[in-house]
């Protein structure tokens, strides 16, 4: 009764933040509504609707329930321990890059749904690690857990900072770039669009591509297991990926803001890749 009250409780405040960044001039309403869908806001919002409304994956601070959508029955949780909790809350660093906990670490996961391969990923960064898993979209199995890739989220917020002291915060902000004055939703949306573009299938395989700043990755989407790594592969996620008629991969990879190809010092990769892997040519590009 705990747990569904907790879901219950979580639903209702994704509700209000749903509707308010949709109409933020509309009075809040006191109707409970039958159902729930998150429409526009979706993108960066933390309940995501699958399976036809079969499934619902709601994030309610560093907890994920899976919903069933037909019923409303939690059919599965991934719940964060009190062990985990407090030293997570304590730190105050990221990754040596000095900036405080307020500033980069996650109080929620960030997920994306990858409905190719019925997984939901959730993204996790924490003091000293980033932390990527794969959970079943279905039934909200954990498949597989690693903090052995660097997604790049810290190190695209230090370059986007760099790119917006270097252009101005005006500018910046219409380009979408961190400064001081932009907002939690405003940041929130940057972040998940980001985290959208490092993941993208495999035309012909059942693999994932998997950008990080340590390089290019083709995965098992279920197993996390590694089938190719590409380590000199640049950019700061996953623009485009192409068959040829003889099974090789035209993979592009780019900027996922304008600002970031101005004056932030990355470099981005247009390759052909064999079906085994093997770098055939590659040539930079702008992003």
């Amino acid at each position: 009764m705990k747990l569904q009250s907790r879901v219950a409780a979580a639903l209702a405040a994704s509700v209000v933040l749903t509707f308010q960044l949709g109409c933020a001039s509309t009075e809040e309403s006191d109707i409970s509504p039958d159902w729930v869908s998150p429409m526009s806001a979706q993108e960066y919002s933390a309940v995501h609707v699958l399976h036809d409304g079969e499934c619902v994956f709601l994030g309610s601070d560093r907890n994920v329930f899976v919903v069933d959508g037909r019923t409303g029955t939690v059919i599965n949780s991934l719940e964060e321990s009190w062990t985990s909790a407090v030293p997570r809350q304590a730190s105050g660093r990221i990754g040596g890059l000095g900036f405080s906990a307020g500033d980069f670490m996650a109080t929620t996961y960030d997920m994306v749904p990858v409905p190719e391969h019925n997984l939901v990923f959730l993204f996790d960064h924490q003091a000293d690690k980033e932390i990527v898993m794969a959970l079943d979209s279905q039934t909200g199995e954990l498949l597989w857990r690693s903090d052995e890739y660097e997604f790049s989220l810290a190190k695209y917020t230090v370059g986007v900072s760099r790119a917006a002291d270097a252009i101005g915060g005006r500018l910046a902000s219409l380009l979408g770039g961190s400064h001081e004055s932009e907002d939690e939703g405003e940041r929130r949306f940057r972040q998940v669009r980001f985290l959208e573009k490092v993941f993208m299938p495999v035309p012909g395989s059942d693999l994932l591509a998997f950008k990080t700043f340590e390089g290019l990755y083709f995965i098992h989407p279920r197993t996390g297991e590694v089938e190719v790594h590409i380590p000199d592969f640049q950019g700061a996620g996953l623009a485009d990926i192409q068959e040829l008629e003889n099974g090789d991969l035209l993979v592009l990879s780019g900027a996922q803001s304008i600002v970031m190809s101005m004056g932030a010092g990355f470099e981005y990769h247009l390759a052909r890749i064999s079906p085994l892997g093997n770098v055939r040519w590659k040539q930079s590009h702008s992003g």
